[in-house]
């Protein structure tokens, strides 16, 4: 089932785009598609080519194909060229920073083994360039889009993760039984540009019942995660967006029925969910209950886990080398050297990469000087658009997910994995907004 409608999605997006003559967009639209695997729909394993390729490989390719295809327009724009200025320093830090580890481990392969996971950042210098090419038609068609599947996959992950609909073929993170109820956690089939429809959509104003729709239906897939970690930073995140929306230009007092509205039919949402996922309520309660249990190893020690697999690594780069870091290494090199950095029970001795967090590897690997050029590239569009005083719905909702994803950071790990493709895909939409859509408010 879930290949018949990964495909069949696929197909219809692509006709979307073609009947409404934004061809274009299509060369963005695939990779993104894949990076997500069918907005969870398959599981990586299952498009990964062994002893070939993996998915992100055939992603970034993708990437250089449409760029060399489409980019045949450069942008003059005096902002895109700052920003991209900067883009293109980060991605030669990277490449520096892999000559150096091979030079200083004298183990190309391992070093490569990680450069590669790096090596998506690229997709920043892809996306922005090609989507700073299309015009108003071409960008809008790319959004309306990105809100349909959005919608689509938030209503079939209800349907499979709350009533057992069977749609999505991307593995369970955990199954257990809770008093005869089957709990599935599933973070690969959560709807990934959920952050910013919800605050696009909140922001920019829209039709108070569609959004109050979107917002209730991706608000029950958060819920069916059962993570405390992403329904709060959910929940921060569309409060930031009412704020954003409360000090806008044109907010009136018309809005303070439309969000009196939506607030309502947030906590309807909230209470059907108790009354219809009863059991699974009273599981998700227990999980935020154990937070306060200490001798709870599972729970309580999570948050514990994250800390001290950030600050092993950022205590070993400042008394080894704090500007460049440790570097590319796989385990099977970096235990010999960094055996005293903390991993999980699963995991090598001295492993540098690990799961469970993003910063504390890119720490690791990158060191200070990698993290300070990263978090520049993420801030320079916020810095031009404080300096010119413009208001930027599109802009504005992309800043609040990538805040999402930066504090998703520290409990996944979306920095230093495919993740990284959809990363790259907002800042190129942010890029887009903040030189296209100039106090443009529709």
């Amino acid at each position: 089932m879930h290949y018949f409608i990964f495909f069949s999605y696929l197909l219809f997006s692509l006709v979307f785009l073609v009947s409404k003559k934004v061809s274009k967009t299509i060369f963005v639209f695939i990779p993104l598609y894949f990076s997500t695997y069918g907005f969870g729909l398959v599981d990586p394993n299952d498009l990964n080519v062994k002893n070939v390729f993996q998915i992100g490989d055939l992603i970034l390719l993708c990437l250089i194909i449409a760029y060399f295809f489409y980019n045949k327009k450069k942008c003059n724009n005096f902002q895109y060229k700052q920003i991209i200025k900067f883009i293109y320093i980060f991605i030669a830090y990277l490449m520096f920073s892999f000559v150096v580890s091979i030079f200083r481990y004298s183990e190309i392969d391992s070093s490569f083994r990680i450069f590669r996971l790096f090596f998506k950042y690229f997709s920043l210098v892809y996306f922005v360039n090609i989507i700073t090419t299309f015009n108003s038609k071409e960008f809008e068609r790319l959004i309306e889009l990105i809100i349909f599947s959005t919608l689509f996959f938030g209503i079939l992950y209800i349907l499979h993760f709350g009533f057992n609909i069977k749609f999505f073929g991307s593995n369970n993170y955990i199954e257990e039984n809770y008093f005869g109820t089957t709990i599935y956690r599933n973070f690969l089939a959560v709807p990934p540009f959920a952050i910013l429809v919800t605050s696009y959509l909140i922001i920019k104003n829209k039709n108070v019942y569609f959004v109050s729709f979107v917002l209730g239906v991706l608000l029950l897939d958060y819920m069916l995660v059962y993570t405390r970690s992403w329904l709060i930073i959910f929940l921060f995140s569309i409060f930031i967006s009412f704020v954003i929306r409360l000090f806008s230009n044109k907010f009136n007092f018309k809005d303070y029925k439309k969000i009196i509205i939506i607030s309502l039919l947030g906590i309807t949402t909230i209470i059907l969910f108790t009354i219809y996922f009863y059991n699974q309520t009273a599981y998700f309660l227990g999980r935020f209950n154990e937070v306060s249990r200490i001798n709870d190893y599972s729970e309580v020690a999570n948050a514990k886990l994250r800390e001290d697999i950030i600050l092993s690594r950022i205590t070993t780069v400042v008394n080894t080398n704090i500007i460049m870091g440790l570097g590319y290494i796989k385990e099977d090199v970096s235990s010999k050297y960094y055996n005293s950095l903390f991993v999980r029970h699963h995991d090598a001795f001295g492993q540098i990469i690990v799961g469970d967090q993003s910063w504390g590897s890119f720490i690791a690997a990158n060191g200070f000087l990698g993290l300070f050029l990263f978090l520049l590239i993420l801030f320079k569009p916020l810095v031009m658009q404080i300096q010119h005083h413009e208001v930027n719905y599109l802009f504005y909702a992309c800043y609040v997910s990538i805040f999402y994803e930066i504090l998703l950071g520290f409990f996944s790990e979306n920095f230093t994995s495919d993740g990284i493709f959809k990363i790259s895909f907002l800042y190129s939409i942010l890029v887009f907004s903040i030189i296209n859509i100039k106090s443009k408010n529709e």
